[in-house]
């Protein structure tokens, strides 16, 4: 009885829905007779402002509902012409993908190059290069748009199941709309919206629909639209190339023949006016500074092409990358491969460096211009008033004519040298940017590795490890032992800083017996009971800070040695990365040891009990001898193969973190650790809260240990890492 009365009532509103619906196109729209368009909500809005029967709160609320139903009309016409471009793509999608695959045009012909002016060509080079910033654009778009399918690959059936989900939502609400209201506008603009909202979400479910139908076709577009965007960059490369070769060669040639003219002024001119001689000369020097500005512009950009290059293939290799996972997911084989990637990655640090060099050679640049552009200021007329000045009077008639030739020459010289200085400083911003670019596209590259490896198994549990392969990893490990030759060359290039460093460890050392004396000194000025400055404090830390810097500064030494280009083509970034790392655990370490020591910040400055700073002073030193050591070991294997760590560095780093864990637990106990022999008698619950922080360090540093020696050794480093930085 209850379901037949259901039933009618159902009839009776689908009925009441239907008359409606025959009087208004709108609402005939909603029931899915005919499309809803925006011109039919625009007019219906524009109807309603012109009614002035209606009052201001009823208006403002029926406008309200229009212009949300305008906005789902719109929405509405754009998921149109997406569905008409994905159907498009399902009918014409083969012959698009021949069409982007069509060989390019024939590349021009470099010999047309040589029949051009000097103007024309730096002309033409200007438009080439204009041309690749927008082949890479064109690159980094496609790039994107791969991108962005393959994340859109895993969403379209859950944004499918949502749009059928709200498809039966909305139809809902358009049947309760049109029962509930009552009055005859409130319930064509409710019916109206709801009708709205409805197409769209009809319309964006079909475009998911068709989307997915057709993802194997528009991946494959978006692939080879990527290709062909690649090779027009390779090719406008090719011929920015060829363009600067030309240009180099007519460069050459006119500055050899200024060097010339020049050269031939000196030999001819006779007058031994001083002016008119210095002005001969400087014409020469600037002439031969051209010729070594011209022989370094394809250094530059040789480095400049070679960064592109390199930002391409690490670009090539990160689509890939993310390709495979997506494909394949994440296995115990991709995780060391993806290591193996972020070993080829290049040190940021490196690249930072780089750019600070750039930016100081930079600024030299702009400073010489800035002296060019003094001496262009000198006019004609001042030259030759000082030539003639020069002269005895009889014969300043006849130096005239030649002082305002020697001027024009020395004016054109220095326009040319002052473009040249302009076309370096564009080939070092060039470079300075490809060198940014790079830097943040190596950091996001190793920071979406290492959130897709830290929880990947990186080898097989220490038991099961082929330990009778260590004398061939041993021989593997065979660059290391080339170290000191390729040092001894890397520290030529580094004479400088080596020798500055030297000498401020040789000055620390030396200093090291007043610096004691200052301790000290401070720590009886701390004892006089009306003494209440912070200056012998303040001191202190400078006088401990230096005689914990020598071992700091030994290691900094050996870092500017390692990271020289020599010793990376020996045994990698590695080291370098290892020694800089060893800078920042030593100083600190050191810092604290050093302050632990007689007359020291912690007994004398801030009243710590001798038997706990004893004690924290030789746990600090077996930390330092064990802690280094390792960290250079651990992080110079960084771009070793996986057995090479896995038979070295694995067994050293779990060694290392249990004693650190016995280390911690011994200093650490309640009762007959460092904090029992700092602390007085205490409260229970502060007793608890030290148990609580010793279990936990000691407990990390135990899980270190174990998933080093259960094969997650990436994991186990990062934790360290993460450890070290708590404790520091």
């Amino acid at each position: 009885m209850a379901r037949g009365l259901l039933g009618w009532v159902a009839v009776a509103v689908w009925l009441l829905a239907t008359s409606l619906a025959a009087q208004d196109p709108l609402l005939s729209a909603a029931l899915g007779e005919k499309d809803v368009s925006a011109e039919r909500v625009k007019s219906r809005l524009e109807a309603l402002t012109k009614d002035s029967q209606l009052d201001k709160g009823a208006r403002q609320e029926l406008e309200s509902a229009y212009r949300g139903a305008l906005a789902e009309a719109e929405a509405a016409d754009r998921l149109r012409q997406q569905l008409a471009q994905k159907r498009a793509l399902g009918a014409d999608g083969v012959a698009q993908i021949e069409r982007v695959r069509r060989p390019l045009p024939p590349a021009r012909d470099p010999a047309t190059l040589g029949l051009l002016q000097l103007e024309e060509l730096e002309s033409r080079l200007k438009v080439a290069r204009a041309a690749v910033d927008a082949a890479a654009n064109a690159v980094r778009q496609a790039e994107a748009q791969v991108a962005d399918l393959a994340a859109r690959q895993k969403e379209l059936p859950k944004r499918i199941a949502a749009g059928e989900k709200r498809i039966r939502e909305l139809e809902e609400a358009l049947r309760i709309a049109a029962a509930v209201e009552t009055d005859a506008l409130r319930k064509t603009a409710g019916q109206t919206l709801a009708a709205c909202r409805l197409a769209a979400a009809r319309l964006d479910h079909a475009v998911a629909q068709a989307e997915l139908q057709t993802f194997s076709l528009a991946n494959e577009l978006a692939g080879a639209k990527l290709e062909r965007a690649r090779a027009e960059q390779q090719r406008a490369a090719a011929w920015v190339a060829e363009i600067g070769k030309v240009l180099q060669v007519r460069l050459q040639e006119d500055v050899n023949q200024e060097i010339d003219r020049a050269a031939r002024q000196m030999r001819e001119v006779e007058s031994g006016n001083p002016v008119l001689r210095e002005a001969l000369r400087d014409n020469l020097e600037r002439a031969r500074l051209r010729r070594d500005v011209q022989v370094e512009l394809p250094g530059l950009r040789q480095r400049v092409q070679e960064v592109q290059k390199t930002l391409a293939d690490s670009r090539q290799r990160f689509a890939a990358i993310r390709k495979m996972i997506t494909q394949i997911g994440l296995t115990q084989t991709t995780g060391e491969m993806l290591r193996q990637q972020r070993a080829r990655l290049p040190d940021p640090a490196t690249h930072q460096r780089q750019r600070a060099k750039l930016q100081e050679q930079s600024n030299g640049i702009r400073l010489k211009q800035m002296l060019l552009a003094e001496e262009l200021a000198i006019d004609v007329e001042r030259f030759v008033d000082r030539v003639r000045q020069a002269e005895p009077e009889a014969a300043r008639a006849q130096i005239e004519p030649l002082a305002r030739t020697v001027h024009a020459d020395r004016q054109e010289i220095l326009g040319k040298l002052q473009r040249d200085y302009d076309e370096q400083l564009n080939e070092l911003a060039r470079l300075e940017s490809e060198e940014l670019v790079l830097q943040q596209f190596a950091g996001e590259f190793s920071g979406f590795i290492d959130e897709k490896i830290l929880w990947v198994r990186s080898s097989v549990p220490i038991w099961q490890s082929d330990f009778r392969r260590l004398p061939k990893v041993l021989d593997e490990m065979g660059p290391l032992l080339r170290f000191p030759e390729a040092a001894v060359r890397g520290a030529r290039d580094s004479v400088v800083e080596l020798g500055l460093m030297g000498i401020l460890l040789l000055g620390l050392i030396g200093l090291r017996p007043r610096l004691l004396r200052g301790l000290k000194t401070c720590a009886e000025q701390v004892k006089r009971p009306l003494d209440t400055s912070m200056h012998p404090t303040t001191l202190a830390v400078l006088l401990t800070a230096a005689l914990a810097a020598p071992p700091a500064v030994l290691l900094w030494m050996v870092n500017e040695v390692v990271r020289s280009y020599e010793v990376v083509q020996v045994v990698g970034v590695g080291m370098a990365r290892a020694t800089a790392g060893a800078v920042w655990l030593a100083w600190p370490l050191e810092f604290f040891r050093q302050a632990c020591r007689t007359n020291g910040l912690a007994r004398e400055q801030f009243g710590w009990p001798p038997a706990a700073v004893s004690r924290l002073s030789r746990a600090l030193l077996l930390l330092g001898m064990v802690g280094v050591p390792v960290l250079l070991l651990v992080r110079s294997l960084d771009s070793a193969p996986e057995h090479v760590r896995s038979l070295v560095s694995r067994p050293v780093l779990a060694l290392a973190w249990l004693l650190m864990a016995l280390l911690l637990g011994s200093l650490l106990r309640p009762d007959s650790g460092l904090l029992g022999a700092a602390a007085a008698p205490e409260r229970r619950m502060a007793r608890r809260t030290r148990v609580i922080i010793m279990a936990a360090l000691v407990c990390a540093s135990l899980a270190v240990v174990v998933l080093a020696l259960t094969g997650w050794f990436f994991t186990a480093r990062h934790l360290s890492a993460r450890l070290l930085s708590t404790l520091g």
